[in-house]
């Protein structure tokens, strides 16, 4: 029989992790609307313990914990925002044709998403969810947490160096190149 044993900067490392995924399923509603709880959790679980690394002493203080929680949750909720937009051009497409084609009256209710859609809606929605698949987007969305991880580590704490302007301007390029690396299947079916 193996004894199997944790350090605490192991434990603190993956529940950053898991409250990363879970901010980034807080902040997407296209996993969020169409995911059961069961299956939200399993992905905040399964994804955050795959992203987790160990962190360092100094983030296992109360304060630590804290800022760590609240900066991983805070970049997983920009990162949803960030797929959601991509997603959202889609419905205001389908928005946008129905208004014009007089279809607009002809609203239904939703059940994915609890709001009320019209026809070219829906459909552009679920066009751009199939695409989001077809393209490989759930690969694309873990590749996007994984980059997170090296521009913001999970700990929460950003080194910086003598130029500050060097080291924010290299830091959120990066972060929005992993948020677009989120959002490209849907962005490559516009073009």
């Amino acid at each position: 029989m193996t004894d199997l044993s944790f350090d605490a900067g192991t434990v603190a490392g993956i529940l950053f992790a898991v409250t990363r995924v879970a901010g980034l399923v807080v902040g997407a509603p296209q996993i969020a609307k169409r995911l059961p709880l069961v299956g939200r959790t399993s992905f905040a679980l399964g994804i955050g313990w795959f992203l987790a690394v160990p962190v360092g002493e100094t983030s296992l203080t109360v304060a630590g914990l804290f800022t760590g929680a609240v900066v991983n949750l805070a970049v997983g909720i920009i990162l949803g925002f960030i797929s959601t937009l991509i997603f959202q051009v889609f419905r205001v497409a389908g928005g946008i044709i129905d208004l014009t084609s007089g279809l607009a009256i002809s609203s239904v209710f939703d059940p994915s998403t609890g709001a009320s859609v019209t026809v070219f809606e829906r459909l552009f929605d679920l066009v751009a969810l199939l695409l989001f698949f077809v393209m490989g987007g759930p690969r694309l969305l873990v590749a996007g947490l994984a980059g997170t991880v090296t521009v913001v580590p999970l700990d929460g704490t950003i080194s910086i160096g003598t130029n500050l302007a060097d080291v924010g301007g290299e830091s959120l390029s990066r972060f929005f190149l992993a948020g677009l690396e989120v959002a490209m299947p849907a962005l490559a079916a516009l073009f």
